[in-house]
Formats: structure tokens, sequence, C-alpha cells
């Protein structure tokens, strides 16, 4: 299970670190997605850079990027490779298609 939290400059995070941990573990119980004693791992992280910036000419510079990578025989994937706005879910499983598809040449 993964939760994420956004912030910026104007929107801070609303409090540390043990906070929103202690906070999310405890919707989690109260949703009833788990018991406090199913969690086994807790890993807090900040990444200052999530988001892939979308702006005029963006699409055309992706595209570019990705036809070099792919002359290059790179295969992208998830967020960054691919360049796109995509969930954390949808990153690993860009991966995980790459890795099939490999297995079944």
């Amino acid at each position: 299970m993964q939760s994420e939290r956004y912030f910026s400059r104007y929107k801070p995070l609303p409090g540390s670190a043990e906070e929103i941990t202690e906070h999310v573990l405890q919707a989690v119980e109260k949703m009833q997605l788990a018991p406090r004693s199913a969690v086994t791992v807790v890993d807090f992280r900040i990444l200052p850079y999530a988001f892939i910036v979308f702006d005029r000419g963006m699409i055309t510079r992706r595209q570019l990027v990705l036809d070099y990578i792919k002359r290059k025989k790179i295969i992208p994937v998830g967020r960054f490779g691919l360049w796109d706005y995509l969930w954390s879910d949808q990153s690993f499983l860009s991966g995980k298609a790459v890795e099939i598809a490999a297995n079944m040449l």
C-alpha cells in the first residue's frame, strides 16, 4: 500500500514525517483497510521533482526525445522515462510490461 501527499512552497506539509505517518496509519485503520499490526514497513520520502510539467510545446519536445531514444534502442519506462503524467502504479506497470515483453522474446 502506498500513500502520497503533495505539497509546495505555497501549501507546505501539515506536520513532521512522524505526524504524517501516524495520520496515514490511523486513516488506514479507520477505513478498515488493514490493522496497524499488518504494517511491517514504513518508508517516508520527499521527492522534490515528482511531476512532469506540461507547458506549450512540451508534447513536441517530448516526442523528439522519445524518437531519439527509440533509435538508440532504449526502452523508456515510468513517469520520467515516458515523460508523462503517470501515477505510481502506472509507472510500475510500465516497467513490468517491458519486463514481460522481454521475457517473451
